[in-house]
């Protein structure tokens, strides 16, 4: 904890600097994703009725575990951003909720604003390590990869809600289950897990010369 708290203040001067706070980022995300899902699992069990709103809100925490897996192991400034994108939408919820709304998800607002603190460290760590280590888009393998693991989540989805009906689910169930099944399959694609999008890197470094090399640290 120590650790992730001197991680939003302490500079980073170095690719391994922006590594160990990108690291740290990703533990508080798993902390987050993983008492957001004990807390919406304890609402649904204790629900009377209405324990679908509850189980809905688990995608929002399974798509937070997404982001912090992926943020230290591809250090990407656009997931780092995603992330924080989704950290501020579930800040607003919360506060609409803590002013009377009814939306899928916490009300306790200063577990949001952490969330938020943590993006906003995510997102620092991530365009400072591309400062540190420049690397080249590869928009070949980008293109490929998006192309081909959004026809697998498009096949998932209908297979997922053909399933839901033979299996007689409610709406609410069939659509939880297909939104967490496409969730799987992209991260699976992003990952590349799936055939055809395995050993296709986004980015790949760009060798620096010793000129280069010496001016930025220099």
């Amino acid at each position: 904890m120590q650790d992730l708290i001197a991680s939003f203040t302490s500079p980073i001067s170095s690719a391994e600097d922006a590594d160990k706070v990108l690291k740290e980022a990703s533990k508080a995300l798993w902390f987050v994703a993983g008492l957001q899902t004990l807390i919406l699992l304890v609402l649904a069990f204790l629900a009377e009725g209405d324990s679908a709103r509850h189980i809905n809100g688990l995608t929002d925490a399974l798509i937070l575990a997404v982001v912090a897996y992926f943020l230290p192991r591809r250090r990407s400034r656009a997931l780092a951003i995603g992330g924080l994108l989704l950290a501020s939408a579930e800040l607003a919820t919360t506060v609409l909720n803590r002013m009377g709304a009814a939306f899928p998800g916490g009300r306790n607002v200063w577990l949001g604003l952490a969330l938020v603190a943590v993006s906003v460290s995510g997102v620092r760590a991530a365009f400072a390590y591309h400062r540190y280590v420049p690397s080249r888009a590869q928009p070949g393998n980008i293109a490929l990869v998006v192309v081909l693991t959004s026809v697998y989540a498009v096949i998932t989805l209908v297979a997922a809600f053909v399933l839901a009906v033979v299996l007689g689910l409610s709406d609410d169930q069939s659509g939880f289950a297909a939104v967490v099944a496409v969730v799987i399959v992209l991260t699976a694609g992003y990952a590349g897990f799936l055939p055809f999008v395995k050993h296709r890197p986004f980015a790949i470094p760009v060798p620096t010369t010793p000129n280069e090399s010496g001016s930025r640290t220099g």
